[in-house]
């Protein structure tokens, strides 16, 4: 069934066998992505692997995100991160006692964002509520039914009246600033361990993260077939956090 939602064509397909057309036989017809306002403001340019449409950059980006960012030996290496903040929880549980309400909510959602930090970032960070709510707020302003993306041919216009353009840039000013934050950081241990200096400072125990490997593919001109810039490098943490924010 087709159907034209504002000026955007919609397929409804609704049997297992045109579900096999469409995403097996006919993948290439039906693959590409359109350029939410979302995309283009949060994950700069469309430059992540969620929001870019289908084309050599987008494969190439998936070649990359599946060699090592998302692999399974990836994925994998941070099974000790879930394990300690798991372990962490079951003690704080049985730590209250058996007669102690405890809020299993919060403390489930403290335990994403650390693990999320961790696997990001290298260790848990004060901010990192801050990041998560920001692009789980970007996931919820792309997933929906928003005028501005169903009029592509007005979507400027209709993205400042309807107030979405505000919302996405202060989304975006909020992740920017702490991905800028954190990368400096590390650029700066790197530029330590290469002088000699300690890497590891107090107590404060940085982990091997995502992070990490990207700034390494960038110094060392690893070749997918463009340009590691700064943005690419923010993007793909960015759907690199979203995807271990619901899956890991």
């Amino acid at each position: 069934m087709h159907l034209r939602v504002g000026q955007v064509p919609v397929v409804v397909v609704t049997s297992k066998e045109l579900a096999r057309d469409v995403l097996k036989t006919h993948d290439a017809n039906f693959a590409t992505r359109p350029k939410l306002v979302a995309g283009g403001i949060v994950a700069y340019d469309w430059a992540d692997i969620l929001f870019s449409p289908s084309g050599d950059y987008w494969r190439k980006l998936r070649r990359l995100c599946i060699q090592e960012i998302l692999s399974t030996k990836r994925i994998l290496s941070f099974q000790h991160i879930r394990e300690d903040e798991v372990l962490n929880l079951v003690d704080e549980i049985r730590a209250a006692g058996s007669s102690t309400p405890v809020d299993l909510s919060s403390r489930l959602h403290r335990i994403t964002n650390s693990i999320v930090s961790r696997a990001a970032f290298g260790r848990k960070r004060s901010n990192a509520a801050d990041f998560l709510a920001a692009i789980k707020q970007s996931v919820v302003m792309s997933s929906g039914f928003y005028v501005p993306d169903l009029f592509p041919r007005f979507t400027g216009i209709l993205s400042v009246l309807t107030g979405m353009r505000r919302k996405l840039r202060a989304i975006r000013r909020t992740v920017d600033g702490i991905l800028e934050e954190i990368i400096c950081e590390r650029e700066e241990m790197l530029k330590q361990a290469r002088t000699d200096l300690p890497l590891l400072q107090g107590n404060n125990k940085e982990e091997e993260n995502l992070l990490d490997v990207l700034l390494g593919l960038q110094e060392n001109g690893h070749d997918f077939g463009f340009p590691m810039t700064r943005d690419t490098i923010k993007a793909i943490i960015l759907v690199s956090s979203i995807s271990y924010l619901y899956v890991c």
